[in-house]
């Protein structure tokens, strides 16, 4: 069984993200009481992000801010983890939408992925 750290969750850091059809990268961190903090970057523009892991329904949550001089342009990013050996053994994937606060009032939610080499887990197949 690997050994899971005393400050680190297990879970993969470094995905590919598309975001409304945007490529760019995402990096988080997850500590065990569940913060996620880190960066995403889509569009070569790079924002800090931060939130909460859910471990009971595989679900993460975290908040964008693109612009600091627009506090109200928040985003928050909704997703499940998806972990299925039937599909991809090698992979998993982040999948779910976001909420923008500010733009077009026609367009306030959006779909967004992610994924990356899969990580072994004692509690997965």
């Amino acid at each position: 069984m690997p050994h899971i750290p005393q400050t680190d969750y297990l879970f993969p850091t470094d995905w590919q993200v598309v975001v409304a059809g945007q490529r760019g990268r995402l990096q988080l961190r997850i500590d065990l009481q569940g913060t996620v903090t880190g960066t995403i970057s889509v569009n070569q523009v790079q924002s800090q992000i931060s939130g909460f892991w859910d471990e009971g329904q595989y679900r993460i949550m975290f908040m964008k801010v693109p612009n600091p001089v627009i506090p109200q342009a928040v985003e928050i990013f909704t997703a499940y983890w998806i972990h299925d050996p039937a599909v991809n053994p090698k992979m998993d994937y982040l999948t779910g939408y976001y909420e923008a606060f500010a733009g077009p009032a026609r367009r306030t939610s959006n779909g967004w992925l992610a994924e990356t080499p899969s990580l072994t887990r004692p509690d997965l197949p």
